[in-house]
């Protein structure tokens, strides 16, 4: 299920393909977007959120990880020599929390802080937030776990 939405990539490549070789009409090439469209709104439909499931404990662990999402250092920035003004390095990239780069991608750090406060909230989650909520969930079990050890 996680390569469908790079089937449907490929099948709107081909289908620009065969209009610029001049086998498809801009009218066919315009309805199979829509149907690509279409069918990627359907895969991403909402789906129930675990909250029910959540106890005391994972609740709060998922509020205390809201806390720990996105990167306390972004890497890739220039480090320059204050001398020479020389490039000797670029910054790294630091997360918050170490489950955080371990995430399901697809979700931007403000997209995750939103997806966090729906699951608590009760509201209905999209696809890509019920993987991270999922993970999330693990991750604090593991948490629990070790903490008792």
């Amino acid at each position: 299920m996680e390569a469908y939405p790079e089937v449907l990539m490929q099948i709107g490549s081909l289908a620009s393909r065969a209009l610029s070789r001049g086998e498809l009409t801009k009218q066919q090439r315009l309805d199979i977007i829509r149907d690509i469209e279409r069918l990627a709104k359907a895969h991403a439909a909402p789906v129930a959120a675990p909250v029910d499931t959540l106890t005391d404990e994972l609740r709060s662990e998922l509020k205390a990880m809201s806390e720990e999402t996105g990167w306390a250092e972004v890497g890739g920035h220039i480090i320059r020599d204050p001398v020479t003004n020389d490039v000797v390095a670029r910054t790294q990239w630091i997360p918050n929390a170490p489950w955080w780069p371990g995430r399901p991608k697809g979700l931007t750090e403000k997209e995750s802080l939103a997806a966090i406060n729906k699951a608590l909230a009760g509201e209905t989650l999209r696809t890509a937030e019920r993987r991270l909520i999922d993970y999330m969930i693990y991750c604090a079990k593991h948490r629990e776990a070790e903490d008792a050890a």
